[in-house]
Protein backbone atom coordinates (compact mmCIF):
# COMPACT_ATOMS: atom_id res chain seq x y z
CA UNK A 1 0.00 0.00 0.00
CA UNK A 2 1.61 3.30 -0.87
CA UNK A 3 1.70 5.61 2.34
CA UNK A 4 -0.19 8.42 2.57
CA UNK A 5 0.36 11.96 3.53
CA UNK A 6 1.21 11.96 7.13
CA UNK A 7 0.58 15.16 9.63
CA UNK A 8 4.18 15.20 10.26
CA UNK A 9 4.76 15.77 6.13
CA UNK A 10 2.66 18.64 6.59
CA UNK A 11 4.20 20.08 9.87
CA UNK A 12 7.38 19.80 8.17
CA UNK A 13 6.26 21.91 5.31
CA UNK A 14 4.71 24.52 7.23
CA UNK A 15 8.30 24.84 9.42
CA UNK A 16 10.02 24.42 5.95
CA UNK A 17 8.31 27.61 4.66
CA UNK A 18 8.41 29.15 8.06
CA UNK A 19 12.42 28.83 8.22
CA UNK A 20 11.90 30.52 4.26
CA UNK A 21 10.60 33.26 5.74
CA UNK A 22 13.00 34.13 8.67
CA UNK A 23 15.65 33.22 6.17
CA UNK A 24 14.50 36.30 3.60
CA UNK A 25 13.91 38.12 6.21
CA UNK A 26 17.63 38.18 7.92
CA UNK A 27 18.83 38.13 4.28
CA UNK A 28 17.18 41.96 3.84
CA UNK A 29 17.80 42.77 7.39
CA UNK A 30 22.11 41.72 6.29
CA UNK A 31 21.46 43.23 2.87
CA UNK A 32 20.48 46.74 4.27
CA UNK A 33 22.62 46.59 6.67
CA UNK A 34 25.17 49.31 4.95
CA UNK A 35 28.07 48.63 7.06
CA UNK A 36 31.68 50.01 5.92
CA UNK A 37 32.87 46.84 6.42
CA UNK A 38 31.28 44.37 4.24
CA UNK A 39 33.19 41.34 5.72
CA UNK A 40 31.11 40.82 8.61
CA UNK A 41 27.41 40.66 6.67
CA UNK A 42 28.63 38.91 4.04
CA UNK A 43 29.80 36.04 6.38
CA UNK A 44 27.05 35.98 8.54
CA UNK A 45 24.65 35.06 5.85
CA UNK A 46 26.65 32.42 4.56
CA UNK A 47 26.13 30.75 7.28
CA UNK A 48 22.84 31.58 7.14
CA UNK A 49 22.34 30.14 4.07
CA UNK A 50 24.17 26.83 4.89
CA UNK A 51 22.69 26.31 7.77
CA UNK A 52 19.15 26.86 6.29
CA UNK A 53 20.23 24.54 3.20
CA UNK A 54 21.10 22.14 6.09
CA UNK A 55 17.53 22.45 7.09
CA UNK A 56 15.79 21.80 4.10
CA UNK A 57 17.98 18.87 3.29
CA UNK A 58 16.91 17.21 6.80
CA UNK A 59 13.03 18.05 6.11
CA UNK A 60 13.35 16.76 2.52
CA UNK A 61 15.08 13.65 3.71
CA UNK A 62 12.52 12.84 6.71
CA UNK A 63 9.35 13.43 4.38
CA UNK A 64 10.95 11.21 1.38
CA UNK A 65 12.96 9.21 3.08
CA UNK A 66 10.43 7.63 4.58
CA UNK A 67 8.18 7.32 0.71
CA UNK A 68 11.82 5.72 -0.77
CA UNK A 69 11.87 3.08 2.42
CA UNK A 70 8.05 1.97 1.75
CA UNK A 71 8.70 1.77 -2.59
CA UNK A 72 11.66 -0.38 -1.49
CA UNK A 73 9.40 -2.63 1.01
CA UNK A 74 6.75 -2.82 -1.60
CA UNK A 75 9.02 -3.56 -4.37
CA UNK A 76 10.95 -6.51 -2.04
CA UNK A 77 7.17 -8.08 -1.12
CA UNK A 78 6.10 -8.00 -4.24
CA UNK A 79 9.51 -10.08 -5.31
CA UNK A 80 9.12 -12.55 -2.88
Amino acid sequence: MPKKITPDGKVNLVITCLLTLVYLVLMILIIGADSPNATGPVVVGFMASVVYGLLVAYVWVANCGDTLIDLYDDYTEEKD
